[in-house]
């Protein structure tokens, strides 16, 4: 094959590294990729010839490979993301990228992006009040005093955050936006880039001045080509507008957005995993402390915040604090992207403030529905992602949608992926399905994850049996607090969540009627 383009990948890896340190091993995953477009699998010259130019035995190459799903399916036996596909078709219908309601993050056009639609409609302002009006401390107390919180799913102060990073010792800063979104069925972040890149790049830039940061890293999921084609037309265009580049709007601040390929490591969702990849190896989670704000990315204080997250630094800067904090839940201030699915008559995306009663959003989507599209009962809602834990039909009528309402009954916000279960449902192979992708996307790193998750498994095929025990099944519970407390990444703290919900709140789904159950069940 030929390697012009894995020479020129290469050559531009020499250049980030050159200008900003970034380290050149990760050109590594786009030459593997380039490699396995040209001839459909990754031949042995390719990889001799990659080994050549980059110093990375080919051994290696494949070991880094069985590591992400879009790069290890020419490897006999390599992982296929099997699991992840079986959950997405079982959770998201053909509607969940419709927009039912929208607000400031969704604006509602049917146009094409285009940064002309978007300056017309008052974006970049809030960037040039920013740039030319306030000093980076100042855009850091804005955040911090309103209050806003990440929107990746661990709902951190993201005020605290950038002071953190812009106050640490370093050369220069780095900030990344994981555009990675690897909790199914999570596509909310998606619908942001395909539709308004601009308002993500925008908030870049804010983000950018106020930590000092030459550089933003796009941290992609790899088979989003619609967002990555959207964001590289945006990345151009802000270019020609003078919203990128050096000397932005004469305001004497440089700035530049790079996107990086994600490959299939649902693991390098956990921001030190991110910084892994971003360094050419496998996304395995980093010990802390040090943290990212710390040492992150070639061992430089470091940001990491999601597409949403990022998306609403521009309202925030542009409508004030004060106001911005008028919006929803006092804690976690601002709009929520809830994307719903299942059994629930209007699928979609919705944009509702923080805060806002589970049940009312249920009924604004037109509520449960049976198998057959009939209305229905509602069973149980998983509220916002697989690894947030499952209410009970009695839990969702006093549950509000912020993350210290969720705690109380056991369950996270998470991405704000909602999922409903009507009465007609089994639960037990909704926890297996669940399993069954976190035990495959699971690094080993930590050996009681995928241990644990084995063993879980192997406990509910015993329930089909009617094999298990009372103390097997209570096993499980211990196993979630113990990995709770001992794991360094979300997914091991959360991998039996989601099932020891299931088991304590459902336990008819796993066992029948109690009134049935054999002795041993009772041991």
């Amino acid at each position: 094959m030929p390697y012009e383009r894995i020479d020129q990948r290469i050559e531009y890896s020499r250049a980030l590294e050159a200008r900003y340190g970034l380290p050149q091993a990760a050109a590594i995953f786009d030459c593997l990729k380039l490699a396995q477009d040209a001839e459909g699998h990754i031949a042995p010259e390719a990889e001799r010839y990659i080994e050549q130019q980059l110093g990375r035995p080919v051994a290696e190459q494949r070991r880094l490979r069985s590591q992400y799903d879009l790069l290890s399916a020419a490897i006999p036996g390599g992982a296929s993301g099997a699991a992840a596909e079986r959950l997405y078709d079982n959770l998201l219908g053909p509607d969940a990228l419709t927009i039912r309601q929208s607000g400031p993050l969704l604006a509602a056009s049917d146009q094409e992006p285009s940064i002309t639609a978007y300056l017309a409609a008052g974006g970049y302002q809030a960037a040039g009040k920013a740039l030319r009006q306030m000093r980076p401390e100042a855009i850091i107390d804005e955040v911090k005093a309103l209050g806003l919180r990440g929107r990746g799913g661990a709902y951190f102060p993201v005020g605290v955050k950038w002071e953190a990073a812009a106050q640490a010792a370093g050369k220069h800063t780095f900030l990344i936006c994981n555009a990675d979104e690897g909790e199914p069925p999570t596509r909310k972040d998606k619908l942001l880039m395909d539709q308004n890149p601009y308002l993500l790049l925008e908030g870049m830039l804010i983000a950018g001045k106020a930590l000092g940061a030459p550089l933003g890293l796009i941290y992609l999921r790899g088979d989003y080509q619609e967002s990555q084609d959207s964001l590289r037309t945006a990345i151009a265009e802000a270019h020609e507008q003078g919203w990128l580049g050096a000397d932005i709007q004469g305001s004497g601040f440089d700035f530049e957005v790079e996107i990086f390929l994600g490959f299939g490591s649902y693991v390098a969702g956990c921001d030190t995993a991110m910084l892994e990849s971003l360094e050419g190896r496998a996304a395995i989670p980093r010990a802390t402390p040090p943290f990212p704000t710390e040492q992150g990315l070639a061992g430089q204080p470091t940001v990491v915040n999601n597409v949403e997250t990022l998306c609403n630094v521009p309202i925030l800067i542009e409508l004030g604090g004060a106001a911005f904090a008028q919006i929803g839940d006092p804690d976690c201030p601002g709009t929520k992207l809830f994307g719903l699915g299942g059994d629930i008559a209007q699928a979609g995306i919705y944009e509702l403030p923080t805060g806002m009663p589970l049940s009312a959003i249920l009924e604004l989507a037109g509520g449960v529905v049976d198998d057959l599209g009939a209305p229905g009962t509602l069973k149980a809602v998983n509220p916002g992602g697989v690894t947030t834990g499952l209410l009970t039909a009695a839990e969702v009528a006093r549950v509000r949608m912020s993350p210290a309402s969720l705690a109380e009954h056991g369950a996270y916000l998470g991405s704000g992926a909602i999922t409903v279960f009507n009465a007609q449902r089994d639960l037990r192979a909704f926890a297996e399905d669940v399993l069954n992708f976190l035990a495959e996307e699971s690094c080993g790193s930590c050996m009681q994850c995928p241990i644990s998750l084995r063993m879980t498994q192997r406990t509910l095929a015993r329930t089909h049996q009617g094999l298990a025990t009372r103390a097997e099944l209570d096993a499980v519970y211990e196993r979630d607090a113990m990995l709770a407390a001992i794991l360094g990444c979300g997914l091991g703290r959360g991998s039996h969540i989601t099932v020891s919900c299931a088991l304590r709140k459902f336990p008819d789904d796993f066992l029948g009627p109690r009134d049935v159950w054999p002795k041993r069940m009772l041991r």
